[in-house]
């Protein structure tokens, strides 16, 4: 670039260092950017470990939700059956004694109650 431009003219010189200075300052900026990015490239152990166990987690979570898919909650005839209906039977019975419909021998105080009580909490039953 010297070899250009005339250095007898001190403003053509001044416009020459600016040029070579500028140039210079790229040039270093571009090789600290470019360690820049292979440093954070650069697999770390902790990057590393961070990555299995998120991959871990991953399969995990997929065969916890294929589970939950793949298995009904009511299995007709398995081995669950008897305690859900054991427990919904429960439910049922604990509901209607709090709501007044069933005495403490479990036999309903009158059919007219329980009928407008569940008319009012589930209409679509009696459409």
């Amino acid at each position: 670039l010297s070899s250009i431009v005339d250095d007898r003219n001190p403003k053509a010189k001044q416009k020459n260092d600016q040029i070579c200075e500028e140039v210079r300052f790229a040039t270093v900026a571009l090789k600290k950017l470019g360690e820049i990015v292979a440093h954070s490239e650069a697999e770390t152990p902790a990057t590393q470990a961070e990555r299995e166990r998120a991959s871990k987690l991953r399969d995990e979570d997929a065969t916890a939700c294929e589970r939950l898919v793949n298995t009904p909650l009511f299995q007709p005839g398995g081995d669950l059956m008897k305690t859900q209906y054991a427990l919904a039977f429960r439910f049922t019975a604990e509901y209607l004694q709090r709501e007044g419909m069933m005495n403490a021998k479990a036999g309903p105080c009158d059919l007219g109650c329980i009928a407008s009580l569940l008319c009012t909490c589930e209409p679509g039953n009696f459409a």
